[in-house]
């Protein structure tokens, strides 16, 4: 029996290297493929402009998140991403790993090695896929011109 996947993935890239992001989004896509999953990037450059844009509404189920870059504190964001959606797929992206027993803190999917790995990288994105696909269906909408999210099981009768 075939796997049903997710209609949509929602997945935010966040680094401050354009060619890195580019080298995700394309990974994403080949992979995405294989799988038969339609995905949405948005790429960010910095922490700040993705806080800002989940903190709008914005909802992304998958988060590829350096954690090297320049004049930001990428832990810090991720708690932050943390506080606001608990359901969030992180996968920190370094060079270093220096960082690996702050990150378990923050309560991460998987720890990805520059350079990218493409093998590695297919596997962590299929098991977020996966895992994405058996976890609990949100219904998004605005109300009083705040954004709020409610589990599709919760939900009894709309009009």
């Amino acid at each position: 029996m075939q796997r049903k996947w997710i209609k949509i993935l929602r997945i935010a890239i966040c680094d401050d290297d354009s060619k890195f992001t580019g080298k995700i989004e394309t990974l994403v896509f080949q992979e995405s493929q294989k799988l038969s999953i339609r995905v949405k990037t948005e790429v960010f450059s910095d922490d700040k402009t993705l806080l800002k844009s989940i903190q709008n509404g914005a909802h992304y189920q998958l988060i590829f998140i350096d954690i090297e870059m320049k004049q930001v504190d990428e832990i810090t964001a991720a708690r932050h991403i943390r506080e606001i959606d608990q359901t969030v797929l992180l996968i920190y992206v370094s060079g270093y790993d220096k960082y690996l027993k702050e990150l378990f803190e923050v309560e991460r999917f998987c720890f990805l090695s520059k350079p990218l790995n493409h093998i590695q990288f297919a596997r962590y994105f299929k098991e977020s896929c996966k895992r994405i696909n058996e976890t609990e269906v949100f219904y998004q909408f605005t109300f009083n011109k705040e954004i709020r999210k409610v589990s599709v099981r919760d939900i009894v009768y709309t009009e």
